[in-house]
C-alpha cells in the first residue's frame, strides 16, 4: 500500500469507519462507499491479492472482495489506512482523470445493466473503474492486472482484448470523445437507444462530478 497511491477522500473513510461500528452494519453500504472510491478499490483488490488472503477464485465485485475478508479485518485495515492518510500526503494525480474513471465506472455499469437486464453488473463498473488506471499509476496497465486478482474477462478488455466488457468500455469512451459516427455504429451493434446513452452519460457525469465535490452535497448520496 505504499507505492503506487492513487488519491482518496477522507470522508470515504469515516463513513465506512462509522458504518462498521454499527451492531449490524450494511453490507450494502459498505460496498457502495469503496466502489465510489477508486484508491480503495484499488487498495482492497491488492490485499485480497496478498498471500493471507490470495482467494482461489477470480473476484468480479468489489462486494465479493468484502465477504472473503471479512468485515472484521476490512475494519482493521480501513482505520490503518484512515490513519496513513492524516499523516502521508498522497501524490498530487489529475482529479479529470479520477473524474473521468469514476464516470466510465457508472457509465459502464448503467449500460451493461440495460444490454443484459441483470441487476448485477459489477463486472462492468469495474472495468470502467480501472480502464484509467495505468495513466493514474503512470505503469503498465499488464503490470497493474498482475497484482489484482480481477476475473480473466475484466482483465482481458483492460488489456484491449474484445469481449462483451471491451464493447461497452469503448462506447463510453466513444460518448466521452463525442466520435458521432462511432456512437452510433456501436448503438446499432448493441441494440441500445442513442437518446438513452446520453441520459446515462449525463447522469454519470451529475454522479462523479457530487463524490468530487462532496462539500457541495446536499445530503443526498449518489447512488
Amino acid at each position: 500500500m505504499s507505492t503506487h497511491d492513487v488519491p482518496s477522500y477522507f470522508q470515504s473513510y469515516y463513513e465506512m469507519i462509522q458504518n462498521l461500528s454499527n451492531e449490524e452494519p450494511s453490507l450494502d453500504h459498505i460496498t457502495e462507499l469503496i466502489e465510489r472510491d477508486i484508491s480503495l478499490s484499488y487498495k482492497l483488490l491488492k490485499l485480497i491479492n496478498s498471500p493471507a488472503y490470495r482467494p482461489k477464485q477470480k473476484i468480479n465485485s468489489i462486494r465479493q472482495a468484502i465477504v472473503l475478508l471479512g468485515l472484521i479485518e476490512l475494519e482493521k485495515w480501513i482505520y490503518v489506512l484512515a490513519v496513513r492518510e492524516d499523516i502521508i500526503q498522497n501524490s498530487q494525480m489529475a482529479e479529470e482523470t479520477i473524474r473521468l474513471s469514476m464516470t466510465r465506472a457508472k457509465m459502464c455499469e448503467e449500460i451493461g445493466r440495460l444490454r443484459t437486464g441483470k441487476g448485477d453488473s459489477s463486472c462492468y463498473f469495474m472495468t470502467g473503474m480501472f480502464s484509467l488506471m495505468d495513466s493514474l499509476l503512470n505503469i503498465p496497465m499488464s503490470k497493474i492486472l498482475d497484482e489484482l486478482p480481477l476475473q480473466d474477462d475484466i482483465c482481458e478488455a483492460l488489456q484491449g482484448k474484445n469481449n462483451k466488457l471491451k464493447e461497452i468500455l469503448d462506447l463510453a469512451s466513444a460518448v466521452e470523445k463525442a466520435q458521432w459516427s462511432r456512437i452510433s455504429e456501436m448503438c446499432e451493434k448493441l441494440n441500445v437507444d442513442e437518446k438513452t446513452i446520453f441520459k446515462i452519460y449525463s447522469e454519470s457525469l451529475a454522479w462523479s462530478s457530487q463524490l468530487m465535490n462532496p462539500e457541495k452535497n446536499t445530503g443526498k448520496q449518489p447512488s
